[in-house]
């Protein structure tokens, strides 16, 4: 329906899953109706509420401003399109050997430790839950 439709244009992991969903739609968005602001999440967010626009925004942004806009979900994560999982690699140290490599793995560690699973688990924004443990 061309209705504006506000990106963050920045090739970030959000701006990446909103080029394969238009992908999947057959879409190549361009005019006057897709904006691309080329700034953080944030940012992005508030400019599609002035412009009472469309947006693919990260539950925890969305969470965090929602009480101070006025759009609303349409859609959740529970779409298996909209998944957006996180990991972690420690770079080989053999190919760039400027990196702290013990320090990587040892964050790697802690991140998979249950301690830290626990936290991931129960970090709340507003009383709902972001992230999901694998």
């Amino acid at each position: 329906a061309e209705h504006t439709f506000v990106s963050r244009g920045d090739d970030s992991g959000t701006h990446k899953k909103e080029k394969y969903l238009w992908s999947m739609a057959g879409i190549k968005p361009s005019g006057s109706w897709y904006l691309e602001t080329g700034q953080g999440m944030n940012s992005t967010l508030r400019i599609a509420d002035e412009k009472n626009a469309y947006i693919l925004v990260d539950s925890g942004t969305y969470l965090f401003n929602k009480d101070r806009i006025r759009l609303v979900k349409l859609a959740a994560s529970s779409y298996k399109e909209l998944v957006n999982p996180y990991g972690v690699t420690a770079v080989n140290p053999k190919r760039h050997p400027h990196v702290n490599y013990s320090l990587s793995t040892a964050l790697i560690k802690w991140l998979l430790s249950d301690r830290c699973q626990e936290m991931i688990s129960n970090y709340r924004v507003n009383a709902n839950q972001l992230f999901y443990i694998d």
